[in-house]
């Protein structure tokens, strides 16, 4: 029960660490970029989080109990991210939609943002027995290509500058070493399958 009590509290964590790092260095922005700046970096690291859960679970057995509460990680951070999107497009302050949409990294994030949300709407048994488990699981694992969009929101954000900073430095670390452990699960699962495959056909 403590353990699922953290898991549930994790966002809000998150969020409110997020608030208190903008608000101490930067505390002459808006108090609506403010607050749309930790929505955005709360979803990239529960949408990181969520997606390095899986495949670390397959490799260390520690990381299994977390197994459960990916998928809530996961539906928090995208709706942190489409409430990030939200307060962005819709305060005057921060920028105009016409202009923003010309920047690479609105574009990039939109891109992100829209293939995360319709992962969002299809993690549900309904869609996965439409689908079947086989191509259900295929299409989940687009997240993957939606975080790679991230990192490269991230690269692109500031004219490449933000990256250079420590929270920027965080927030890629984060990306690249989830994207980097999902293509480690990879080649060791075809590395295994390589393996097995021949040992199958001779007891057939």
């Amino acid at each position: 029960m403590q353990d699922r009590t953290k898991a549930r509290f994790l966002p809000l964590i998150l969020l409110a660490a997020a608030l208190l790092f903008y608000t101490t260095t930067l505390p002459t922005i808006s108090l609506a970029r403010t607050i749309s700046k930790s929505f955005a970096v709360s979803a990239v690291v529960l949408l990181s989080l969520s997606l390095a859960i899986g495949a670390l679970a397959r490799s260390w057995h520690k990381a299994v109990p977390a197994v459960p509460y990916r998928k809530f990680w996961g539906l928090v951070g995208v709706a942190f991210a489409l409430l990030h999107a939200g307060i962005a497009f819709s305060d005057p302050l921060i920028f105009s939609v016409s202009l923003a949409l010309s920047r690479q990294n609105v574009q990039l994030g939109l891109v992100a943002l829209i293939i995360f949300a319709f992962l969002a709407v299809t993690s549900n048994r309904w869609a996965e027995k439409r689908l079947g488990f086989k191509y259900w699981k295929r299409l989940q694992q687009l997240g993957y290509l939606a975080l790679a969009f991230v990192g490269l929101d991230l690269l692109v954000l500031g004219s490449g500058t933000f990256v250079r900073t420590p929270l920027g430095l965080l927030l890629g670390g984060i990306v690249a070493a989830t994207l980097g452990l999902a293509a480690w699960d990879v080649w060791k699962n075809k590395k295994r399958s390589r393996k097995t495959g021949p040992e199958n056909v001779s007891r057939k």
